[in-house]
Order: structure tokens, then C-alpha cells, then sequence
């Protein structure tokens, strides 16, 4: 089997512009993958256009390889592009390899491990009465964990004010733990807006709250801002959508900055890789 041709389409615009990769076989099997990048979905299709000349010619079945050729024959390696554009690759060779041997893509990583998985709800709103009338709807249908977040300005132009968005983010989480009660989980998502000392202030004011886990409270530059906002609270943290391959989360992983990894696996470079991310993981609980 030879790959013949890689295909790569933007088939949407907005807000979340969505790009897809079809790579085709001469046996007529074509496998499909998800590289999106949200806010710069043109310079993921022009890494897909660098990296097909790595891939015509070659046998799908043989990923590992073909990870390791796009990813180490690019001088400048890493970041956001780059993860992306190999994550959509590497879903496409998967979906060939699955295809070609009549299974689903599971059975090929080692078949189930589970047979169920638990779910988050994501609530907005421009008011806390508003979100926490969200929260309930959720927990009503059986959504034990809530996720949210506040600084939502509502404008053309939104400018983050820590102290604001802190004080937003203490009202709204008292309002949904008021009114789901103690049972469900809540989940502070903080898309990384802080700096550490405002993180560190957030987990400080919500702690009563009793928090499943805060998510992203720092940029993801400089890992040793976690351990930062680690050192100062009992509060769970997650982090990881950011991540862009396995050595981005090393320093994370090994200095036990975090609680919970969050890759994306159409940033953090596929299938193959999040499995290296999370054995990884697995090793530091």
C-alpha cells in the first residue's frame, strides 16, 4: 500500500474555522484527520503542503515512522502549526491502518479500557443568575460536572482586567455551587488569562467553593508559573489544550506542576503521541 495523495480542506469560516486532511491510498482506502487550529487554520494548511512531500510515496501503515520523518526532517520542529498540521496526519494514517485491517481504531491501541465515560456540561452567562440557571438545566439531566467560565465582556473589544475578572469568577462559581449543590463537581476554566499571582488569588477566594479543578489559571510560556500557583492552593489544576508535543509536557508531568493533562488531539500531534503524553502521565499519576 502507498500513499498517493494528500488532501487538505478549510470548509469552514467564523469564529472556529475547521481544517481536515484525506489522505489517499492505491488501494482506493482513504483515511481522514483533524488538523484545526482556531486561530490560524491558513498556516496549518501551508504545513500540510510542507510536509506532503514526506508522505507520497510512502507505506500508511508504518505511522510511527511517518511521525518521526514529519516531525525530525523539519529544521524549526515544534509549536502550534506544526502539532497540528501531524495530529491531522497522524488521525488520517490511523483511519487507513483500521480500514485496511476491518477494525476500529481502539482495538489497534489495545482494545477498551472502558466501557463508559464521564462528561463535563459547559455553562456562560452574562450574569450570575444566568449561569447558574445553566448549571441547574445540566445537572437536572444527569451532568454531574459543571464547567465555566466568567470574564465575558460582551463587546467588540475585550480587554482582561485581573481584579475584574476574579471578582466575576468568585460570583458566578458561588451562584452555580448555590444551585446545584454539593454533589456536583465544578470545573473553573480560566483559558490561561492570569498571571500567578491572580491565579493564586482566584483559587484562594473559590476554595470554600470546593472546586473540582481549575483549568489553564496561567499561560502555558512558562511551565514554573503552575508550580507557582501549585505551591499556594489544595485546589486540583489542569492544564494542556496548549501542548504541542510529548517533550512540551515533560516539565509539567515530572515537576508535578499539575493535577490533570488536557491534550488536544489535534494539537499535541495525534493519536500516536497522546498515548506517549499519556503513559507518560501515567507514570506520575
Amino acid at each position: 500500500m502507498k500513499i498517493t495523495d494528500v488532501k487538505y480542506y478549510l470548509p469552514t469560516s467564523g469564529n472556529s474555522p475547521a481544517v481536515f486532511v484525506k489522505i489517499e491510498t492505491d488501494t482506493g482506502i482513504a483515511g481522514y484527520g483533524e488538523a484545526t487550529n482556531h486561530f490560524m487554520p491558513q498556516a496549518a494548511l501551508g504545513m500540510l503542503q510542507d510536509l506532503r512531500p514526506y508522505l507520497i510515496g510512502e507505506d500508511p501503515q508504518r505511522i510511527e515512522y511517518l511521525w518521526q520523518s514529519c516531525f525530525r526532517r523539519l529544521f524549526m520542529r515544534g509549536g502550534p502549526v506544526t502539532g497540528t498540521a501531524i495530529s491531522g496526519i497522524d488521525m488520517a494514517l490511523w483511519d487507513i491502518k483500521g480500514k485496511a485491517l476491518g477494525v476500529p481504531v481502539y482495538q489497534l491501541l489495545g482494545g477498551l479500557a472502558r466501557d463508559r465515560v464521564r462528561l463535563y456540561g459547559h455553562v456562560a452567562g452574562r450574569t450570575p443568575e444566568e449561569i447558574a440557571e445553566q448549571a441547574k438545566m445540566r445537572a437536572d439531566k444527569g451532568i454531574t460536572a459543571i464547567r465555566f467560565r466568567g470574564f465575558h465582556t460582551y463587546d467588540d473589544v475585550e480587554i482582561h482586567d485581573h481584579k475584574w475578572a476574579v471578582k466575576q469568577q468568585v460570583e458566578y462559581m458561588e451562584a452555580i455551587r448555590r444551585a446545584v449543590g454539593d454533589d456536583i463537581d465544578i470545573i473553573v476554566e480560566c483559558h490561561g488569562r492570569y498571571d500567578p499571582v491572580w491565579a493564586i488569588e482566584l483559587a484562594r477566594r473559590i476554595e470554600k467553593f470546593h472546586p473540582f479543578l481549575i483549568e489553564d489559571p496561567v499561560r502555558h510560556e512558562n511551565p514554573q508559573a503552575m508550580g507557582q500557583v501549585k505551591e499556594h492552593t489544595s485546589i486540583p489544576l489542569a492544564i494542556g489544550e496548549r501542548g504541542h508535543n510529548k517533550w512540551e509536557f515533560r516539565e509539567l508531568i515530572v515537576n508535578g506542576y499539575v493535577d490533570y493533562l488536557r491534550p488536544d488531539v489535534c494539537h499535541c500531534g495525534g493519536i500516536t503521541e497522546m498515548k506517549k503524553i499519556a503513559a507518560l502521565a501515567e507514570t506520575y499519576y
